[in-house]
């Protein structure tokens, strides 16, 4: 069973990449998280159903919402909370 986190991103958010780099980094740590990006300056029908309302955000699970740039271990408590996604 594996996390799916998704990231919302827009290209002009400063805190877009800082929050990119965390999950980054804890997903080389795991291999039970799977990261799926959305460029929201592109397509934002993903980022309407889920009703996010800024960059940049987190769905973990398709459920757990993070808005910014969430500490590491902080991130990494919300995904172990979460019932995955993938089977």
């Amino acid at each position: 069973m594996s996390h799916l986190v998704e990231l919302f991103y827009s290209n002009h958010c400063p805190s877009c990449p800082e929050s990119r780099e965390v999950l980054q980094r804890l997903a080389a740590e795991r291999t039970d998280i799977v990261i799926v990006e959305h460029d929201v300056d592109n397509d934002l029908s993903l980022a309407q159903v889920y009703h996010l309302i800024a960059t940049p955000a987190l769905v973990i699970d398709r459920e757990n919402v993070v808005y910014g740039v969430p500490r590491l271990e902080k991130l990494a408590a919300r995904i172990d909370a979460s019932v995955p996604a993938l089977a």
